[in-house]
């Protein structure tokens, strides 16, 4: 006996299969908006006024977001925490160029040697600290994986550990 082909379906059977099928596709678009709502477009995660100055004593705290092209909901939280933690609580500084915030994709040309320098097996975030364009000292900050669920406990640990470097070792 022959499987029934959708040459053999009933018009009740196509009309439900169709109409599934726009329900499933629906959902996704609006998950799709969810997700992507209130999202700058990539070309514009990052950057700084034209008009922002270097620290006038050569310091910069820089934060780093590493990530790579294949990115979840979790990965992009943490990039619009960290980097709103720092808009909202570190105004001035990256204002006054003592703080910089750069995402960076590990994947793209020119990249790579992120990865090996800094140890990345995941997106990080990575608090570095420059002194006249050269790293003197660096942190890893892994918490921000187990802290997603809690945004304020989140807000708080990139909060201090940025802090802890804008006011630590010259």
């Amino acid at each position: 006996m022959a499987s029934e082909g959708f040459g053999k379906m009933s018009p009740k059977k196509i009309v439900t299969a169709v109409l599934l099928l726009f329900v499933l596709a629906s959902l996704g678009y609006l998950a799709y908006k969810e997700l992507w709502k209130g999202r700058p477009a990539p070309a514009a995660w990052g950057s700084m006024p034209a008009d922002r100055k270097e620290a006038p004593d050569g310091r910069e705290i820089r934060v780093y977001y590493f990530y790579t092209d294949t990115r979840c909901f979790s990965c992009y939280k943490i990039e619009t925490l960290t980097e709103s933690t720092l808009v909202e609580d570190f105004a001035l500084p990256l204002e006054e160029g003592r703080v910089t915030w750069r995402p960076v994709n590990v994947e793209e040309p020119g990249n790579e040697h992120y990865a090996e320098e800094y140890k990345l097996y995941t997106k990080h975030v990575i608090v570095s600290e420059l002194k006249e364009g050269q790293e003197v000292r660096w942190k890893d900050l892994p918490r921000v994986w187990d802290l997603l669920g809690d945004e304020e406990a989140f807000r708080n640990y990139v909060r201090d550990e940025v802090r802890s470097y804008l006011e630590g070792p010259a």
